[in-house]
């Protein structure tokens, strides 16, 4: 069957070429133009026909495709803060699965069904487009450098083999302990220091994950200081690739005429240096014998033979820190600003460890458990992610706007697809009252809730450092839920980008005077 194809296709392109030539010399536009530039023109119009006809959009014989949502995927992104809300909107009027046209020849399928996005997520068929991922791609000294995140295939394989050790279950218990005393400092200095004063609670939890992680996985004891200055130059970084030039590829080359590009390239720099300062900090360790007995990423990055340069693992440190902090450090301000809007969830946590007085025996109880889950079915640590199909997906649809979607749908092979987490955690399909923070529907939850709970996404690019943001959310929530109480005194506004996060958002933490022993 292939060679058949393959001889079809064959002849359909050899006539590509000549039926140009031919229809050039019936009209006599030989006699004008030279055989050189005919065949030029040729050759130009036969691989335009040749892209067309190998998009999967033409494919459309005896297949039952998605259909088309009534905007486009340029008028979708304009949305900007609002385009995974905006998405959600559409799934109800169109259904769980639809494209968004992104030119004449090319769109993108939005897959909201949640069983659809499990077989996806889980073909390892199923790739990360390159093109919508390397805008990420950190720069070190000018040059744009693939990390773990933007890397696909067998790059990919070599960097995730090399280091994905240091964050096996063996670990948890170091993890743990580094959550608890960064945790400590941060009370002290912010909370117990100044009482009853409000704070940006997503400002101070980014910080706070961002120190956890520098020490937990890097060895490295990052300053106040430190990590103001990482926040905001990675922020300043992600910003322009992953929003401004997601709607403008132009500005890419625009650095020596845009003041912002060039500032944005600079704090990606910035970050790189950093960086240099944690490996820099680490050899010394080593130097000195002081270094963890254990498999740290940082031990593994040094050690590894996967990367070959200085500047590949300069590129690899500050992606997996930006990669780490940012996620982890919203879903706990999200998870707080939940509590402190739902002061009886707080009463019934304390009621169920009455009678433990261990951080590391309250983050293992079921309630937070729960409310750590719900958290982030309520709030998944990214917006939404990109894949390529390598195969075309057959599917039935799960009843999600039965009356527009279709019974029977196709993707075929090639479509780009677009899973918006917020939509599929928030599925009135597969959860009651789905914008309600209610930890207790994870009690014996159904089927259809547990398999459209998927915050690290899954499958082969399943995040690799989950263990890691597990501890830090059950460590935090645990301890900062038992003993204090907490007030909104802003909730500030909603900031999209990779991930959903707030701006403004001020909390005000009081020390509890109950008693859980």
């Amino acid at each position: 069957m292939r060679n058949t194809i393959s001889v079809h296709n064959a002849s359909v392109y050899s006539l590509m070429i000549i039926a140009p030539l031919v229809t050039f010399k019936f009209l006599g536009v030989s006699t004008t133009v030279s055989p050189l530039t005919l065949t030029y023109i040729s050759v130009l119009i036969s691989c335009c026909a040749i892209v067309v006809s190998r998009s999967p959009l033409l494919n459309t014989r005896d297949r039952n495709l998605p259909p088309y949502a009534p905007v486009t995927l340029f008028e979708a992104l304009t949305k900007g803060k609002e385009f995974p809300f905006f998405i959600s909107r559409l799934v109800q009027s169109v259904g769980p699965i639809f494209r968004l046209r992104k030119t004449l020849f090319m769109d993108i399928t939005i897959v909201n069904d949640a069983l659809v996005v499990k077989e996806i997520l889980n073909d390892p068929s199923s790739l990360k487009p390159r093109k919508m991922y390397q805008r990420l791609d950190k720069t070190v000294e000018g040059k744009y450098i693939p990390y773990l995140t933007t890397k696909e295939g067998d790059m990919w394989k070599k960097t995730k083999q090399s280091i994905s050790h240091a964050f096996a279950h063996k670990h948890i218990t170091r993890m743990k302990e580094v959550c608890y005393e960064k945790l400590e400092e941060w009370i002290r200095n912010t909370i117990d220091s100044k009482p009853g004063k409000s704070f940006d609670v997503f400002q101070e939890m980014q910080q706070l994950s961002l120190r956890i992680i520098c020490k937990a996985a890097f060895e490295y004891d990052m300053s106040d200081e430190e990590a103001a200055a990482y926040v905001i130059e990675n922020d300043t970084y992600l910003y322009e690739v992953a929003c401004k030039q997601r709607m403008h590829v132009w500005r890419k080359w625009c650095k020596s005429i845009l003041p912002s590009v060039r500032r944005a390239y600079q704090a990606s720099e910035n970050t790189a240096s950093f960086a240099r300062r944690v490996l820099a900090s680490y050899r010394e360790k080593v130097k000195s014998g002081v270094e963890s007995s254990e498999d740290t990423l940082i031990k593994l990055l040094e050690n590894s033979g996967a990367f070959e340069t200085e500047a590949e693992k300069i590129a690899e440190i500050t992606g997996l820190i930006s990669g780490g902090f940012h996620t982890t450090g919203n879903s706990i301000g999200f998870t707080l600003l939940e509590l402190a809007k739902n002061p009886k969830i707080i009463e019934d946590y304390r009621d169920n460890i009455k009678g433990t007085s261990n951080v590391y025996d309250w983050a293992k109880s079921d309630c937070i458990q729960r409310i750590v889950r719900e958290g982030l079915r309520m709030h998944p640590v990214t917006s939404h992610i990109w894949r390529v199909l390598d195969k075309d997906i057959h599917t039935k649809s799960t009843g999600m706007s039965t009356k527009k979607a279709s019974s029977h749908i196709v993707i075929p092979k090639g479509s780009i697809i677009v899973v918006c987490f917020p939509s599929v955690h928030r599925s009135s399909e597969h959860y009651n009252h789905p914008d309600t923070f209610d930890p207790s529907r994870w009690i014996n939850p159904s089927k259809e809730a547990m398999d459209a709970f998927m915050p690290f996404a899954l499958g082969r690019r399943t995040c690799i450092g989950q263990r890691l943001a597990y501890a830090e959310l059950h460590t935090v929530i645990a301890k900062l839920a038992a003993e204090y109480n907490w007030e909104v005194e802003a909730e500030g506004s909603v900031c999209v980008g990779l991930a959903i996060s707030r701006k403004g958002t001020r909390l005000i933490a009081r020390k509890s005077c109950g008693q859980l022993d």
